[in-house]
């Protein structure tokens, strides 16, 4: 048993740091070619922060595919995007690979709504960005329960106006301390309940989480004694 934990041990120590965004790579050769509508798309990706002249940005991640499958690229002058009022939307591009880019957009564009063209054909239409951001005054998490080798919290994620955030993509959970974070399903309106499993031994837990772009660094302290 005691051999067991040891292990564990070892294997989630990598758990204790949030992990850092990708540095994007550029260096595969340009491949233009014709962008299949049905094999491309664009997506959020991921929920974090950068800096887009000392502005929080929303990252999209596009990927350009032809009518085979295949990866293909365009021009930066070919990918437009513009508002619910038909008007240009600014972005800087990052190519990360043959075919692939992050688009970054200043989170104060005024607008929850894109559409996005390549080489002048429509490739989404209303792209959702989120608008709520979590306030750390009207969010929180609890302890649930424990069963068996898991411990089971729920987090509670609300705006400055403490109404419940409407996420698109589930939040980021990270655990300082000896353990593994599993199972973050939503429970309703702003909630999402997680587990933690830990071997069995006295521990001061630190969580983090980030959502929306919003990053609360130490954002709850549990201390775990052994019985």
């Amino acid at each position: 048993m005691r051999f067991g934990l040891i292990l564990l041990t070892i294997l989630l120590v990598g758990c204790a740091v949030p992990p850092k965004l990708r540095s994007p790579s550029s260096q595969t050769a340009l491949r233009i070619g014709t962008v299949d509508r049905t094999n491309s798309r664009i997506q959020l990706f991921p929920s974090a922060t950068s800096s887009f002249g000392e502005e929080p940005v929303h990252y999209l991640y596009l990927e350009l595919r032809d009518a085979s499958g295949q990866f293909v690229d365009c021009l930066p002058k070919d990918i437009f995007l513009r508002d619910s009022k038909k008007a240009e939307v600014p972005f800087k591009l990052e190519r990360l690979l043959l075919g692939r880019y992050y688009l970054l957009l200043n989170q104060n564009l005024g607008t929850t709504k894109l559409d996005v063209f390549v080489k002048g054909k429509l490739l989404q239409a209303k792209l959702k960005l989120p608008t709520q951001k979590p306030d750390l005054a009207h969010s929180k998490i609890q302890f649930v329960k424990y069963v068996q080798n898991k411990m089971v919290y729920r987090l509670h994620l609300a705006d400055a106006q403490n109404r419940p955030l409407e996420l698109v993509e589930k939040p980021e959970i990270f655990l300082e301390g000896l353990g593994m974070i599993v199972d973050i399903v939503p429970v309703g309106k702003g909630n999402w309940e997680f587990s933690v499993l830990y071997p069995e031994d006295s521990q001061v837990m630190y969580f983090s989480i980030r959502a929306q772009g919003v990053y609360f660094e130490r954002f709850f302290r549990y201390h775990y004694v052994e019985k």
